[in-house]
């Protein structure tokens, strides 16, 4: 039942929004009026919030120490790989979707731009969201 109120409210919301706004603002609809932006003089995104909650900063920039950054995702071919290359402290490792499987890697980043994935591995989601990454993603993943 809840989830045929939500769906009613944010079509509701999508009517709103297209009545008041242009058609060059269109693609926001979906997401009004849960996500807040705030741009700079630039008109360049810096922050994003989602039910009030800050989600994205760019106001503070971030920098690694090391040089290498390492991309991993899942595949029958990662059993291969030599488990030291993928613990090495030099290295900054990026994980894709289901690569959070992984338990032995530490993820620096986290990136999930797969709205498939958000819903059918919402286990592996919260562990993404339950470690110490900086995670990457797309609006309609969050939805």
């Amino acid at each position: 039942m809840q989830q045929i109120f939500n769906r009613i409210t944010q079509n509701i919301f999508k009517f709103l929004y297209k009545s008041f706004h242009s058609k060059a603002y269109k693609h926001n609809r979906r997401y009004w009026p849960y996500y807040k932006t705030v741009r700079n003089s630039e008109g360049d995104l810096e922050q994003l919030f989602f039910n009030k909650k800050l989600i994205a900063d760019h106001t503070k920039p971030f920098k690694s120490q090391k040089n290498t950054c390492v991309l991993v995702a899942t595949g029958p071919s990662v059993k291969d790989i030599d488990q030291r290359f993928l613990t090495n402290p030099d290295y900054d490792y990026i994980g894709v979707n289901g690569a959070i499987s992984l338990d032995h890697i530490h993820f620096k980043y986290y990136v999930i731009i797969d709205f498939n994935f958000t819903t059918k591995r919402f286990d592996l989601i919260l562990k993404v969201l339950n470690s110490d990454c900086i995670f990457f993603t797309t609006p309609r993943c969050l939805d």
